[in-house]
């Protein structure tokens, strides 16, 4: 675990590291409000810099 701490670290402190994009839903609650759930998007975007798709 530390390890990867380390390279996690290192990656966020280089510029290296880009995160998931995570898209908002509201969901419906039982009073009648919504609540926004963060959910992740698989889908890619244009113009990142998802370095996984270089390999």
């Amino acid at each position: 675990m530390k390890n990867n701490l380390y390279k996690l670290w290192n990656r966020m402190s280089s510029g290296s590291y880009f995160p998931k994009a995570v898209r908002g839903v509201e969901i419906p609650k039982k009073n009648g409000k919504k609540r926004l759930l963060g959910n992740t998007d698989n889908r890619r975007q244009s113009g990142t810099n998802d370095r996984r798709h270089e390999l």
